[in-house]
């Protein structure tokens, strides 16, 4: 997912704003942090606590792409002629590890089998979805005969970061005809 966020600076009467904002994202997002259009030179900086800030190498323009792989805070500095720096809102981003998802395999199911409703996925409460499936039922006909992968989702609802895991069922195809093997006759002597 792709996130945009506009940093402001705000100066009013030669103080600086100390505002700060949050901004919620998911491990492996991306963040378009922009400043407004300004005077001088912008520079982006990042803290892990908000308090020591060091500037990102190569990044002196007005839009930058990140992705934290933890909680972190950003802000721009701009900087023009001899006048004192001033510097925009502080965001942090704070970045939520994606649920743990996983999906067990499932038995080989025969090609006129009534429609499954899987629940092998982990956590509970996710969704199913792949070839064969209909309704959040995984109809063996629908698929046809052969080897499907179907998928399970879970989104946390606390954080709204989702994963997904993957399995694969087997179709198998109706017998052309019973086959019970030879006939075969066998006659034991009577030891009477």
């Amino acid at each position: 997912m792709k996130l945009k966020i506009v940093l402001i600076a705000i100066i009013a009467l030669g103080l600086q704003n100390k505002g700060q904002a949050q901004e919620s994202i998911c491990l492996s997002d991306s963040v378009v942090l922009q400043s407004l259009a300004v005077r001088g030179e912008v520079f982006w900086q990042q803290s892990s606590t908000g308090t020591d800030w060091s500037r990102i190498s190569g990044t002196n323009t007005s839009e930058i792409t990140v992705i934290p792989s933890a909680t972190t805070f950003m802000r721009y500095e701009v900087l023009e002629g001899t006048c004192n720096p001033f510097y925009s809102d502080i965001l942090e981003i704070i970045v939520n590890a994606a649920p743990v998802v996983s999906l067990s395999d499932h038995q080989d199911v025969c090609l006129n089998s009534d429609a499954l409703l899987l629940t092998t996925g982990s956590p509970s409460g996710g969704s199913y979805w792949g070839s064969g499936f209909i309704d959040g039922k995984f109809v063996p006909a629908a698929a046809g005969v052969g080897t499907h992968t179907y998928y399970y989702s879970f989104e946390d609802e606390t954080t709204s970061c989702r994963d997904t895991a993957t399995s694969t069922i087997v179709v198998l195809p109706l017998p052309t005809k019973a086959e019970a093997g030879e006939d075969f006759l066998e006659i034991y002597q009577d030891s009477i």
